[in-house]
Formats: C-alpha cells, sequence, structure tokens
C-alpha cells in the first residue's frame, strides 16, 4: 500500500538540560547539527541529523570520555536525555573521569546574552522576508544618455569584513584615490541621497565631504557648502561620478560602501555607469563578520529600513544577502576584472596580495601599501579629535595584526550558523564552524611506523592488486574526476598545485610490487605529475564540449601499472582561452571517493597559493595512508574485530546472494562491466515527505531511500531475500578525514521479504539493519566475503551485484578570486554492478544516477 505522510511532525516543546552530562551533550548535539541549542528531548534526526552526522557526533563524544561506542548509539539514544541515560548506564567509569577533571571556566562576553537568547535562528523563508525589505534602486532613464564614467574600483563586501583597513592599505598608492564610504549609488539623485541620510544616519554623509576636501583642497565648511550646491541642483550620481573622476586626473577610483551588496540593482549599475569596472570581493569568516556587526549595534547605525529581526539574525542575513547578489552578479563579469579576496589572507601575507591586486589593478607596487597606520589616508575625522566613518577598531592599533583574523575564536561557543551561510561560507574556504570550548582533541588513535621497505597493503587495496593480477590493465578500478575551470588558467601553476598534493600524500607516489608472490608498496620521495593539454579550439564551438567529453572517456580507461607511477594522471582539454576541463584519473587502490573531494578543495587551495606566487599553507597530515594500513592489520587480531567478522557471516551466510533480474538479454558467462547511465530528479516535494516519513520511524533519508530500492528490486525480482552494496566513507577518526587513501568500506544490507511486510514494516527493517551495519562497519568487506564463502559465479559479484549510493550537499564547486573549479559529471561507460543507483541530495532535491 503507498504511505501515508499524515500527521508525521510533532512539535516538541525546549527542555533545557538538567544536568552537566546533559549541558555537554547538548552542546555537543548542536555543534554537530549546525544549531543554536537543543533540548534534552530533541531527536537528533528530527533537528536535521543523518547517519554521516551521527558517526561525527559519536567520534566526538569518543573524544571526550576516551571510549569507543557503537555509531548505533545515536540511534538507540536520539535525544540529550536517552544518551546521558546510555552513556551512564554503559560508560559510567568514563563519565565520572570527564566530570572529575579539572575544567577552567570561559568568562562570559559582553553580548553573549545576545548570541544565546532562544528562538533565534535564519532559514530560506527569513532570507525571502528579508530581501523583500530592502528597496531595489529603479533605473533613471535620464542618465542612459550620459556616457559612462570612467572605470573605477568597487570593493565589495557585507560590513565588518575588513574593507577598511583594505581601502586604507590602496590608499597608499599615489595612483589609486580610496576615501572613506562614498554611498553614492545607492540614490539615482544627489538630493535624494541628502533627504536620506538625516538624524542618526547623517555621519554617512561624510564621507563625500571627505573625499570632496581632499580632491580640491578645501576645509569640511566649503565642501560642504559645494556639495549643498549639487544637492539643491539635485544633480544625478552618474553625473557627480563623472565630475569626481575629472576632478582626479589620471588617479582611480577606488569605492568602498558595504550597503552597495544588499541591492543587486546598484550592482549592476557598476557596470551601466562606468567603463569596465573592476571588483575586489572581499570576505571574511561568517562568525567574525557576525560578532563584529553585533559588537558594534550596526542595526542601528548601518541598516536603515525597518525590520522583525534580531540583530544576530540580521547580521547573518546581511551577509548572506551580500555575499549572494555578489557572487550572482559577478558571475556575468569577465573573470579578468573581478578578484576575490579574503580577510584573513590579507592579514596573514600582507605583501603577497597586495601585489596581486597591483598586478590586478594595473599599477605597480609600493610599499607604502604595507603600513596603513603611517599616515592620514582620509582616516581622520572632519572635526579635531574625530574619527572617520569606517571600522572603529582601525584606530585601536598601529600594525597589521595576523591574530586579528582569528580573535572572534576566543569568545565563539555557540555554533548557530545557519546551513545556507554554512554552505556558502565553505564555498569561500571557511570550514572552520566549532565553538573552541567543543573542538575534539587533536590526538591520533593511529601510530605513525617506520618507512620500511616491507609496508603492508591494507585489505582494500590487497583485494585490488589481486584483481589487477587476474586482469592486468583492466580500467574497472579507474576513478576519474572532471573539474569545468573558468577563468584565466595558468597551467604552470595548476601543475604546480597538483604536484604539492602529491608531495603532500604520500599514497599519491607509491607504487605496488610483487615480492615472493606478495604484494608489496613503495612509498617514492618524489613522483611529478605533468598536465597533458589537447586543444580543442580548432574545432567549431559547439562541438568542442562533447569532443571534450568522448576523448575524456577514453582517457579515463586507459590502464595503469600499479608497478609504474604515478598512479595519478591529468589531461586538460581546452574549450576556449579562459575555459577548461581537466580530467583526473586515479587508480582506486589510492584513493575512493571522499578522496576525491579532498583533493578538489586543496586544489583550489594549493593553486591560488601558486597563482599569488606563495606556497601552500595546508595544517601538516597526523598520519599517512601507510601508517592507517598498518594499524588495520594490528586491530583485525583484537576480539572487536572478530565479533564483526562473526556478526557478518551470521547476517549473511544462511542467505542467497544472488539477486536475479529479469534481464532482457542473456548474462553473459563472465562480467565485461560495459555500462551506460541513466540520470532522473526526485523533487523537493516528494524528499520532504519521504523526509518526513522516515523521521516519524527513527529513519533518515538515506534509510528511506533504501527501503524504496529494496522495494522496487522486490517487485522485478520477486526473491524474498535481496542484498544491496552500501559504500560507506569508514572516515570515523578525525586523524583520516583529510587524508586520501583508499578507506571506503562496503556493507551489504540485507532485505527480508519472506512474509510480505508493508513498507512501514519494511522501512523499520531496513532502520535496524543499517544501524547493525553501522556497528560492525569496520570489518573489511574482503574478509566478509571471505568469512560468509558465498556461492561463486564469474558472471556474478560477491554478496551483491546492486549498490545504492547516497551523498547529501556534496560542494558544488570552489570560486577563487578570478577562476571558478566546479565538478561535472563524467560517465566512463563502465558498471561495477548489475545496478548502481546514486543519489546526491542538493537544496532539498535529489538528483540520481541509475547505472
Amino acid at each position: 500500500p503507498p504511505p501515508d505522510f499524515t500527521a508525521l511532525k510533532s512539535e516538541q516543546p525546549y527542555v533545557a538540560p538538567r544536568t552537566p552530562l546533559e549541558e555537554h551533550l547538548a552542546r555537543r548535539f548542536a555543534e554537530v547539527l549546525g544549531v543554536e541549542k537543543v533540548g534534552i528531548h530533541d531527536d537528533f534526526f528530527e533537528l536535521g541529523g543523518d547517519s554521516l552526522r551521527g558517526a561525527v557526533l559519536i567520534n566526538r563524544l569518543q573524544d571526550d570520555f576516551q571510549n569507543k561506542a557503537p555509531v548505533r548509539a545515536i540511534f538507540l539514544a536520539p535525544t540529550v536525555a536517552k544518551m546521558a541515560t546510555y552513556l551512564q548506564e554503559y560508560f559510567p567509569d568514563a563519565v565520572r573521569r570527564f566530570f572529575t577533571a579539572d575544567i577552567q571556566v570561559e568568562a562570559r562576553y559582553e553580548f553573549e546574552d545576545e548570541i544565546a537568547r532562544p528562538g533565534q535562528g535564519v532559514d530560506a523563508a527569513k532570507l525571502r522576508q528579508f530581501r523583500a525589505i530592502i528597496p531595489h534602486l529603479p533605473r533613471r532613464l535620464e542618465d542612459e544618455r550620459l556616457p559612462k564614467n570612467p572605470p573605477a574600483v568597487f570593493i565589495l563586501s557585507p560590513p565588518r569584513s575588513g574593507s577598511t583597513l583594505l581601502r586604507v592599505m590602496l590608499a597608499g598608492h599615489p595612483r589609486l584615490f580610496a576615501p572613506p564610504e562614498l554611498d553614492l549609488l545607492s540614490f539615482n539623485t544627489l538630493g535624494q541621497r541628502r533627504a536620506a541620510f538625516r538624524g542618526r544616519f547623517e555621519f554617512w554623509l561624510e564621507g563625500l565631504i571627505r573625499a570632496v576636501m581632499e580632491l580640491r583642497g578645501v576645509d569640511a565648511d566649503e565642501a560642504r557648502a559645494m556639495l549643498a550646491e549639487y544637492e539643491r541642483q539635485d544633480m544625478s550620481v552618474k553625473a557627480f561620478y563623472g565630475l569626481l573622476q575629472s576632478w582626479l586626473g589620471d588617479r582611480i577610483l577606488v569605492d568602498k560602501t558595504p550597503v552597495y551588496a544588499l541591492d543587486p540593482a546598484i550592482l549592476q549599475r557598476m557596470e551601466w555607469d562606468f567603463e569596465n569596472a573592476r571588483f575586489i570581493h572581499l570576505t571574511r569568516h561568517p562568525y567574525a563578520t557576525i560578532y563584529s556587526f553585533i559588537e558594534a549595534k550596526l542595526d542601528e547605525v548601518f541598516f536603515r529600513w525597518e525590520h522583525p529581526f534580531t540583530r544576530r539574525e540580521l547580521a547573518e542575513l546581511i551577509w548572506i544577502a551580500a555575499h549572494e547578489n555578489i557572487r550572482e552578479f559577478l558571475d556575468r563579469i569577465p573573470p579578468q576584472r573581478q578578484m576575490r579576496l579574503r580577510y584573513e589572507d590579507l592579514l596573514a601575507d600582507p605583501e603577497a596580495h597586495m601585489r596581486a591586486l597591483s598586478d590586478f589593478l594595473g599599477v605597480d607596487f609600493v610599499p607604502a601599501m604595507l603600513d596603513p597606520y603611517s599616515e592620514d589616508r582620509m582616516t581622520t575625522g572632519l572635526e579635531p579629535g574625530k574619527q572617520m566613518v569606517g571600522d572603529y577598531k582601525f584606530y585601536l592599533r598601529k600594525r597589521i595584526d595576523p591574530a586579528a583574523a582569528t580573535r572572534w575564536k576566543r569568545f565563539h561557543r555557540h555554533d548557530f550558523l545557519s546551513d545556507i551561510a554554512r554552505d556558502l561560507a565553505r564555498e569561500f574556504g571557511y570550514d572552520d564552524f566549532a565553538p573552541a570550548s567543543s573542538r575534539p582533541l587533536a590526538r591520533s588513535r593511529i601510530p605513525q611506523i617506520p618507512r620500511t621497505p616491507d609496508l603492508p597493503l591494507s585489505f582494500a587495496q590487497q583485494r585490488l592488486w589481486f584483481i589487477d593480477h587476474l586482469e592486468p590493465g583492466a580500467p574497472l578500478y579507474n576513478l576519474p574526476s572532471a573539474v569545468r575551470m573558468q577563468g584565466p588558467l595558468h597551467i604552470e601553476a595548476l601543475e604546480a598545485a597538483f604536484n604539492d598534493i602529491v608531495q603532500r600524500h604520500e599514497v599519491l607516489r607509491t607504487t605496488f610490487h610483487t615480492v615472493d608472490g606478495r604484494p608489496q608498496q613503495i612509498i617514492h620521495p618524489a613522483m611529478p605529475i605533468r598536465i597533458r593539454l589537447e586543444d580543442l579550439r580548432g574545432l567549431p564551438e559547439e562541438a568542442r564540449w562533447s569532443e571534450a567529453q568522448r576523448r575524456a572517456q577514453r582517457f579515463a580507461q586507459q590502464p595503469f601499472d600499479l608497478s609504474r607511477g604515478p598512479l595519478l594522471r591529468v589531461t586538460l582539454y581546452r574549450l576556449a582561452d579562459d575555459d577548461h576541463l581537466a580530467v583526473i584519473v586515479m587508480h582506486h587502490i589510492i584513493s575512493d571517493g571522499w578522496s576525491i573531494g579532498i583533493l578538489h578543495r586543496e586544489l583550489a587551495h594549493c593553486y591560488q597559493a601558486r597563482i599569488e606566487g606563495r606556497s601552500p599553507n595546508l595544517p601538516p597530515l597526523p598520519i599517512q595512508y601507510a601508517d592507517f594500513a598498518a594499524w588495520q592489520r594490528q586491530w583485525l587480531e583484537s576480539e572487536e574485530a572478530q565479533a564483526q567478522i562473526a556478526f557478518w557471516k551470521k547476517t549473511l551466510a544462511p542467505h542467497p546472494t544472488f539477486l536475479k533480474l529479469p534481464t532482457d538479454r542473456p548474462r553473459p558467462p563472465v562480467q565485461t562491466y560495459h555500462g551506460a547511465q541513466i540520470r532522473f530528479d526526485l523533487n523537493a516535494g516528494l524528499i520532504a515527505q519521504l523526509d518526513a516519513l522516515a523521521r516519524s520511524h527513527g529513519a533518515t533519508l538515506f534509510m528511506a531511500l533504501l527501503a524504496g530500492f529494496h522495494a522496487l528490486l522486490h517487485r522485478y525480482a520477486g526473491q524474498d531475500s535481496i542484498n544491496v552494496g552500501v559504500p560507506h566513507a569508514n572516515r570515523s577518526l578525525a586523524e583520516i578525514e583529510n587524508l586520501i587513501g583508499f578507506f571506503v568500506n562496503t556493507l551489504v544490507i540485507r532485505a527480508d521479504f519472506s512474509d510480505d511486510p508493508t513498507f512501514d514494516e519494511l522501512l523499520a527493517r531496513i532502520q535496524a539493519a543499517t544501524v547493525e551495519a553501522y556497528a560492525h562497519q569496520d570489518a573489511p568487506f574482503e574478509l566478509v566475503v571471505d568469512a560468509v564463502q558465498p556461492d561463486r559465479d564469474p558472471s556474478y559479484s560477491p554478496l551483491f551485484q546492486v549498490m545504492f549510493a547516497y551523498q547529501e550537499d556534496p560542494p558544488a564547486g570552489y570560486r577563487l578570486p578570478d577562476f571558478i573549479l566546479a565538478p561535472v559529471h563524467l560517465d566512463m561507460g563502465i558498471a561495477k554492478f548489475d545496478l548502481t543507483l546514486s543519489a546526491v541530495r542538493r537544496k532539498g532535491d535529489v538528483r540520481a544516477v541509475l547505472e
């Protein structure tokens, strides 16, 4: 029967933690879920948790209590109250030790009550409400008759992003005129501008007054009189910019006004009113920006419109809306006229970034740009002893202080950021959101081992080595990924970035050899990567993409020799001067799907560093893959490992493992692995219903989709027992989260249809089977096969022939100052199993590929 979606969502009243253990668990729940607060009866999965976040939570609790807890604990005890009971029942000594240790009590900060106030939060509905409040500047038709103004530079950012420091540094260049906030483009005429800035907003007039004083050599009263005459004439803003730039001579105007980013129409006006304007997109960590906004009470002096939001909500909404507007606007701007700069990077290496900015702006670098506090660069107020409009903290410093970039972390104790802001922040390279008081301990449970000549392989690697010996050169375990690169590409810098990553991860410079009939890995001190370039610009423009895909598929299927590295190769297909497709192929023996994400992220970081002429500054890796491989073999001698393998034998051995689907062609006697793909989408409305149904059963969306897939297979095959393979990242230890290597493990989820279950009953069974599988996730699939001893047939893969892979909100790409890296799907024309259903959830929808 069809599932019943009605009456699934219940409103749970908030109940505060009652004990120190509940308080600690509530903080941990909130940290992992990315919500501001969690009551003791709030369900982890109803608050947005899933299997992966559950594993992260258990990993953090293991760090806290120095004990190994099963992942299924979060399914058995999905609320703070139940988890507290669970821990006290099963780990009483660990809980006692944790709370009798010396714990430093942190001081409260001035605005913590505003941060921690209940009932706050940003979501898509509030963002829409916020956008509706901002009036859009109408285009003034009379201005279209005026010629465009000369080129100008615009610093685009929300307030409290460090734009004052940047504009004062730029003002140190004799060719650049960088005044305080002009706030001209928010209006069509100077008369409108004057009328808007009255009362508590009147001080915003000062930036333009200061600019006129500087350019015309007059005092404040004379500048006010000049502007008053233009305001009386109601001169158009476009005409006034032309006048202002005529006073500049050959100097370039730099306009730094954060409010511009709140209105897309204002951003568009920069293109309409100026010839070839250039744009500096300045970013800063959202928490740093939000805390600074709250501390400066900018809701009172910056935001001019009535609104229903708390100060904390308003700060986050401004950060999101501004950056979304900037991003969408810059998508339409040629890459050579835009540059992104992170405030944190500017403080860490000011010379490198000011040199890069100078090149971008077409001016020579001058050392004075590095000393923003040495002279008055329109940083004093109109009256003696007064401050100029801008960053009030600018005046408290005497030099550029790199520590200022992370000072917000000292009082960061509430991880309240919305998913919208979090995703946007990750796009800009920020991924540190956890409160300082609750970050996991940086300890390694996997020891480093000496690099001897007889380093062992992991069990997964050993299986692929064996398969390669059976079928030398077969492309079945080639692992390709494709990245669209749009913007001016420096191939030498890209090649250097790849080699930075190869040097960082030992496994990428490892080869595999046979010694006395056994596999052995050799880690090479260096293994340079060379990028192969194929230029497709000679083809008609409409044919280039399809030809690139055809060649990419052929390139992805080229065999590797495991004894000769590198086992990573890159080909670049040039589609246009500023448009390339990079195809990266690794052998699965050194990588997996999670590793591809790491590779793309580090590639973006290293490429940007090389473009700026510096070495990448990625954090050091605590261990390498060879350490994990040795540790895994030691762990398999433990009682825990043997118990896990025994579980899988008991679960799978008594049941058939072949799935006989009704195919329209005869099965070949030996698997050929030839395949194709079909793509389809599941809409947000259906997914919301499935989400609600899953939560009503204590399950996740992944489990609901898996249950549906099992039901579909049962409908076609008519079998009572159906196995589906599920890839599991197997990254439950913090030290391997950022390590490239072959960690992924395959779990087999069996469904029993012998008693004709309803879908609700099936979902409950899948939920239970998945939880048990997670509790026994460390047993390598290769050893599970050995233990189960299934019937073998060369035309079937062992234990399962159908796989289901699910991913939640993977990165959409990486946007650099003048460059975009976006992963694209690549069809290899290969199918490892009879069917593989891959589903990716992004912004509510689920996009699926059936292979």
